[in-house]
Parts: C-alpha cells; sequence; structure tokens
C-alpha cells in the first residue's frame, strides 16, 4: 500500500460504499500531488529557511486533507 493510500484509508470501507471508494481514491491522488510540491530533496535553489517551510506546508495540508477525509 503506498502512503498516501494508507493516509486515507483506503481499504477501509465497511459499508462497501463505491462513493466512499472514489472519494478516497481521489484524496490519495490529492496526496500524491502535494508530496510533488517542492519534491524531496527539497532543490539546491530553495534556502533551508524556505524548505523547512515547503515542509510545514505540506505537513499541515495533509493534516487539514486527513482531518477532514
Amino acid at each position: 500500500m503506498r502512503e498516501d493510500e494508507h493516509r486515507v484509508g483506503i481499504a477501509f470501507n465497511p459499508s462497501n460504499d463505491d462513493r466512499v471508494d472514489q472519494i478516497k481514491r481521489k484524496v490519495s491522488v490529492l496526496i500524491d500531488m502535494i508530496d510533488q510540491i517542492g519534491g524531496l530533496p527539497v532543490p539546491e535553489s530553495v534556502s533551508g529557511s524556505q524548505a523547512v517551510q515547503v515542509m510545514r506546508i505540506k505537513a499541515l495540508a495533509y493534516a487539514e486533507i486527513e482531518r477532514k477525509a
């Protein structure tokens, strides 16, 4: 299982509702897109403090997605 699928609990759908599966897959894609922002490792053109800020913003995005998913 990929990290993005794990974050949304892709396998957990006790109601077997297709809409739940669709939503979780779309959220998984969103998480994957966030992973690609800034790319890790951070490019050399980004300073240390900027790299930390990018990682912080990504962590906040993950937290919001998980909270609402």
